[in-house]
């Protein structure tokens, strides 16, 4: 198997771009573990490059409201590979059509029906279809890697990611020392990433209001319990699938409360990381997502 890809289509004239390259990336690097390489298509004439039984990520990048580029699309099926077509949800029977039953339709998790109206109809195709397969978001590192990295813990607690509950952040750098806080963008490298979370004792879990009405759960909470961290987070989902492990608190005082406990309770602060570890190592890793997607194709 090793000789087999797995290529993201990213061509110039339909990219993909912002933090949704990022955890695509993330994604589909994973394979790597499963025995694929990763690849990249940049240029059309690479499409030659997709062989029989590769796995071939291609995103809907606005094609809804534009031009649908059916003549990529049946040169890419045409080679023969297996598809991961995310947000494909309006374009199932196109997909059927070009790709046959070598597809899965995929997207965003929902933990539970979403509330938002334009994400309704995922969750119903994930109760309904035979070609879907759930997206979760997770962390990026090896389960065999999970607990062996040095960690520093110079941070009580850090948030990083796009602005969210930014008067809770503020807050607590006002009332505590030690609060790191890296919005993005502009994005940071993986490696800064991970330095913070290996150096800080708490990672604060926050989400957009329309993932927390969406019930999706994102990176920085897996990602937290993999790299050491005790997790709180302003959505209860995050806590329900993880057994109680990650804390759930949407407010400054429920936040602070949290971040005095682990400062004053090193006992209770080390079983959130033994048990964030050990959560993290057995479920929350991309490794675990890709291994879904690659048990299906091979099945």
């Amino acid at each position: 198997m090793g000789n087999k890809k797995i290529h993201l289509v990213a061509l110039a004239e339909w990219p993909c771009t912002g933090s949704h390259l990022l955890h695509t990336r993330k994604f589909l690097q994973s394979f790597e573990d499963h025995g694929y390489t990763y690849s990249e298509i940049k240029f059309a004439n690479e499409i030659a490059n997709i062989s029989k039984g590769d796995i071939v990520y291609l995103s809907n990048h606005g094609f809804a409201a534009t031009n649908i580029p059916t003549n990529l699309f049946e040169a890419i099926s045409a080679q023969g590979a297996y598809q991961i077509l995310w947000f494909w949800h309006e374009h199932l029977s196109l997909a059927r059509d070009i790709f046959e039953s070598r597809f899965v339709l995929t997207g965003e998790h929902f933990y539970k029906k979403p509330a938002l109206a334009g994400h309704i109809r995922c969750w119903d195709l994930q109760q309904t279809i035979k070609e879907y397969l759930p997206l979760t978001f997770a962390s990026s590192l090896h389960p065999s890697a999970i607990g062996s990295l040095k960690r520093t813990e110079r941070y009580l607690a850090h948030f990083v990611g796009y602005g969210y509950k930014s008067e809770i952040n503020r807050k607590l750098r006002l009332r505590f020392r030690g609060i790191k806080i890296q919005n993005t963008p502009p994005f940071i490298t993986e490696e800064q990433r991970r330095s913070i979370f290996l150096s800080s004792k708490v990672a604060l879990g926050w989400h957009s209001d329309d993932n927390i009405k969406n019930n999706v759960v994102v990176e920085r909470v897996f990602e937290g319990l993999a790299f050491g961290n005790a997790v709180i987070s302003d959505t209860p989902i995050a806590k329900e699938i993880t057994e109680g492990i990650v804390e759930f608190g949407q407010t400054y005082e429920e936040t602070k409360e949290f971040l005095l406990r682990v400062k004053k309770d090193e006992l209770f602060r080390q079983k959130k990381m033994h048990d964030g570890l050990a959560w993290a190592r057995s479920y929350g890793t991309y490794w675990h997502v890709a291994k879904r997607f690659v048990d299906h194709f091979e099945s």
